[in-house]
């Protein structure tokens, strides 16, 4: 099972986070707990390299629209 333990400092977000992990490793080559470091490491770094991309297109986007706001 690859689930983590039931425990009451994971909140459903947690859980989702975790799933989405589990389903993007490469099982196959986790041979050692070093491989499985080096492939939950390479999966953050993928995540995180993703979400600075989404970031800086909503920068781009937001800077070049004007947004009507009021005060």
């Amino acid at each position: 099972d690859r689930w983590p333990p039931n425990s009451p400092d994971l909140c459903p977000l947690d859980y989702s986070s975790w799933n989405e992990l589990t389903e993007s490793m490469d099982w196959d080559n986790i041979t050692t707990k070093a491989t499985m470091i080096d492939e939950v490491i390479k999966i953050l770094c993928y995540w995180i390299s993703v979400d600075a991309r989404k970031c800086l297109l909503l920068l781009i986007v937001s800077s070049s629209t004007e947004l009507p706001i009021s005060y």
